[in-house]
Formats: structure tokens, C-alpha cells, sequence
């Protein structure tokens, strides 16, 4: 995940449509999904909801100092609070549901 989020950062913004909102709404729901994805990962590796946190907010505010060298890219604090945010809820997502989870995901997760 860390090497997709590093590859997405380096390249220039891509439209999904001529719709600025659109676009806007594609990018920051993009954000959510790859950083609850990359928690849930992390969380796998560390088993320790405050250790992945605490490492996916680090990866978050270096993705963003990494775009900020990118041209036409340019890092900002708003994504690093989204990416804490989609963070926290995978960690919410998992310590309160964790119980409902299919076995096969809960024997991933245990791995």
C-alpha cells in the first residue's frame, strides 16, 4: 500500500471529469478508501490500534510533504486530517466490529 500511495502522489492530477466537484469529491473519497485500505494493513503487521494510527498519521504528513515537491501537486494539512480521519474510523471499524467480521478476514487480520 505504501508503494501505491507513493506512486499515486508522484504523478501529476488526473480528471475524472471536465466537473471540478466531481473531481474534488473522486480525490477525497479516493483518500478515504486508501488510508482506511492502508490501516487495515498496517494493523495487520503491528496489531496495536495505537501503533498503526500513529504510523499511518507519519506516512499521511510525508505523503503530503512529498506532494508538496510534485509539480502541479501540492501538499496540504485538510488531506492529512482526511487520512487521520479514514484512519481512525478502519481502527473504530475494527475494535467495534471486529467480532462480526467474516473468519477469513479475522484469520487475515491475525496472521
Amino acid at each position: 500500500m505504501f508503494v501505491i500511495i507513493f506512486y499515486l502522489s508522484s504523478r501529476h492530477g488526473t480528471l475524472v471529469t471536465d466537473v471540478y466537484i466531481l473531481n474534488y469529491l473522486t480525490n477525497k473519497l479516493a483518500h478515504v478508501l486508501i488510508y482506511f485500505l492502508l490501516t487495515i494493513t498496517v494493523y495487520r503487521g503491528v496489531k496495536s490500534n495505537p501503533k498503526t494510527f500513529l504510523i499511518v498519521l507519519l506516512y499521511a504528513i510525508s505523503d503530503e510533504i512529498h506532494q508538496g515537491f510534485v509539480p502541479t501537486r501540492g501538499g496540504r494539512w485538510r488531506d492529512v486530517l482526511l487520512d487521520a480521519a479514514a484512519s481512525g474510523y478502519a481502527i473504530l471499524v475494527l475494535w467495534k466490529f471486529y467480532q462480526y467480521l467474516p473468519n477469513k478476514l479475522k484469520s487475515w487480520l491475525a496472521y
